[in-house]
């Protein structure tokens, strides 16, 4: 086992992202000698000692073997460690709205603006932007705010909601909206999953709602769960077709769905708690010299 010193952000661990595909695709490819091998993109906002990339070999009592293998890769990825983090698809919140914007004017599918750092499915940045400007067919699903959508439950359809908003997570999550909103459905909401990750595990995710505030619609649910699959459309009535953005917070798992789906994807970096710059974060059992926070 080695490790290349490098803490990578989820949202640049897809692994269909080059150069990362091709690492990948150098650990598949294994070596003479290896059982098996594998290049571990870890989980950044873990605060430990290990946090970070990691590549490993097996081999059948061949200790050399295995200890080229990975100190070669993980040389290979310290060698590219500046291009593993393709700042350049980062953008702030009004230079990524613009962008979602100006693309969905002329495309033929929805855009997706993606607002990864948000880790608790509550943050505010984006939206709180899209309905200051107005924007219409926009549709952000699986908000997490049980308080909301216990009252658009018991409040009812066509009831219009007068209360704090998502992003009551922690200080990080851009505050409440203090717009008004109109309850369009609600119910409790159960239902079998269709996507790709634990396709037919049925899931509960409690009082839930469609919300229209301003020109932008909201599904507010009571349980954490990514939209990462079709059912926050389908749950609803809804299809992707009907809109023009699609606001998620996924880090790497919407892709499979979404990147066929969508015209583009607009990644807007946040100062919530799963940022793409981990400098941010503070971290106290990261080792020393660890890419970008630390070395």
């Amino acid at each position: 086992m080695a490790k290349p010193g490098i803490a990578l952000p989820s949202v640049f661990s897809a692994t269909g992202l080059k150069p990362l595909a091709e690492l990948v695709a150098a650990a598949e490819a294994g070596g003479e000698g290896l059982l098996d091998c594998s290049l571990f993109g870890g989980f950044s906002y873990a605060d430990t000692p290990d946090t970070g990339m990691t590549a490993l070999a097996i081999t059948d009592g061949n200790v050399d073997d295995a200890n080229q293998w990975a100190e070669g890769m993980a040389k290979r990825c310290w060698e590219l460690r500046d291009r593993l983090f393709q700042r350049e698809l980062l953008h702030d919140v009004q230079g990524g709205v613009d962008r979602a914007l100006e693309a969905a004017a002329s495309a033929k599918k929805p855009v997706c603006i993606l607002e990864h750092a948000d880790r608790l499915n509550d943050s505010t940045y984006v939206l709180k932007d899209l309905i200051a400007r107005g924007v219409k067919r926009a549709y952000a699903p699986f908000m997490f705010d049980p308080e909301v959508a216990s009252a658009a439950v018991a409040a009812g359809e066509g009831a219009i909601l007068k209360m704090p908003l998502f992003g009551k997570s922690s200080p990080k999550a851009g505050g409440a909206i203090t717009a008004e909103a109109r309850v369009l459905q609600a119910r409790h909401l159960k239902f079998p999953i269709t996507g790709p990750l634990k396709t037919g595990m049925v899931i509960d995710v409690g009082a839930s709602a469609l919300l229209e505030i301003g020109g932008v619609l909201v599904s507010v649910i009571s349980v954490q769960w990514s939209a990462i699959d079709m059912d926050c459309f389908t749950e609803f009535g809804l299809k992707p077709d009907d809109f023009d953005i699609i606001l998620l917070r996924s880090k790497t798992h919407f892709r499979e769905l979404y990147e066929p789906l969508c015209a583009e994807i607009v990644i807007i970096d946040t100062p919530d708690w799963g940022p793409a710059e981990l400098s941010t974060l503070p971290y106290e059992y990261l080792p020393t010299g660890v890419y970008p926070v630390s070395g």
